[in-house]
């Protein structure tokens, strides 16, 4: 059995005005810095073709631009000015804000070795602070860069029946593996034998510390020793500071290395477009050649 589906698309209809009416209080709101505050953009602009998953995109990050200036309840409805004879459309988006909301209490859950007082110190939001969803993703992206968990969320606890407040928040966790270790060995025709090791142990000493051991053999690489110990929020929440020893050899055809040292890298993270890096670099090396090498008599 064969199918035939002819499908006729006609003209594309365009977007030619866009029009946004919201509340009184937030006149003064510049939405585009809004937008780049959030990292968002619409998708719906004056000149792009009209589609059903960027209005509804839309919709939904007008929604969120409200949560952020305390509206949690905020809702967007939208109706469209279609001209049949042009092929274009305008959009007119209303915005129901609801009323002010703020942050009630918190709750965590999940969590087994990390201590709630530690996840607590990650909230970038406090009770009784007016609501602002935006610090909620805030809170999320911080629990996370600390790679103690593999699951995070954190959920409002609203009520859109009756739009109570204050807000309380429930963060539930689900912690990544203490220890987790990866080994692979294999054979090649100028390493040879060669295999690896690597170690890994998360909340070392407590808080949110970390060690990584990694050591590797082969006939070019004889040994190689890397331990990594990694102190995330060192000075404040957004510095980290590592201590890299490491030594190694390499056995060249013709000559011979060896190499002991230590890298201390500080991290600083301005924003999530910008952050820096300083490192502290000590390395002893001793090269050998191979004996008899005629281009070295000496």
């Amino acid at each position: 059995l064969n199918l035939l589906i002819e499908i006729e698309e006609g003209e594309p209809v365009t977007v030619d005005t866009i029009r946004i009416d919201h509340p009184e209080e937030t006149k003064e709101v510049n939405l585009d810095s809004l937008f780049r505050r959030m990292n968002r953009k619409p998708q719906l602009l004056n000149g792009e073709r009209f589609r059903d998953e960027a209005i509804n995109m839309d919709l939904q990050l007008l929604d969120d631009a409200f949560r952020t200036l305390g509206f949690a309840y905020a809702r967007t409805g939208y109706r469209l000015n279609l001209n049949p004879d042009e092929f274009t459309t305008g959009i007119h988006y209303s915005v129901d804000a609801g009323p002010l909301s703020y942050f009630g209490k918190t709750m965590v859950t999940g969590n087994k070795h990390v201590s709630e007082e530690f996840i607590r110190k990650q909230l970038k939001y406090e009770e009784g602070r007016l609501y602002d969803q935006y610090l909620l993703t805030r809170t999320r992206q911080a629990l996370y860069q600390l790679q103690l968990f593999s699951v995070v969320s954190v959920l409002p606890q609203k009520n859109n029946e009756t739009q109570e407040s204050p807000i309380p928040v429930r963060i539930y966790v689900q912690e990544a593996p203490r220890i987790s270790t990866r080994f692979g060995a294999g054979y090649g025709t100028e390493e040879q034998f060669r295999t690896f090791l690597d170690f890994t142990y998360r909340g070392f000493l407590g808080s949110a510390r970390r060690i990584n051991l990694r050591l590797k053999h082969s006939a070019l690489e004889p040994y190689s020793a890397r331990l990594r110990w990694i102190q995330p929020q060192f000075i404040g929440m957004n510095t980290s500071i590592a201590i890299e020893p490491f030594i190694m050899r390499n056995a060249e055809p013709g000559y011979d290395v060896r190499t002991f040292g230590i890298r201390i890298p500080f991290n600083y993270v301005f924003n999530r477009w910008l952050d820096s890096n300083l490192s502290y670099y000590l390395e002893d090396t001793e090269q050998s050649i191979e004996a008899g090498d005629e281009e070295f008599t000496d």
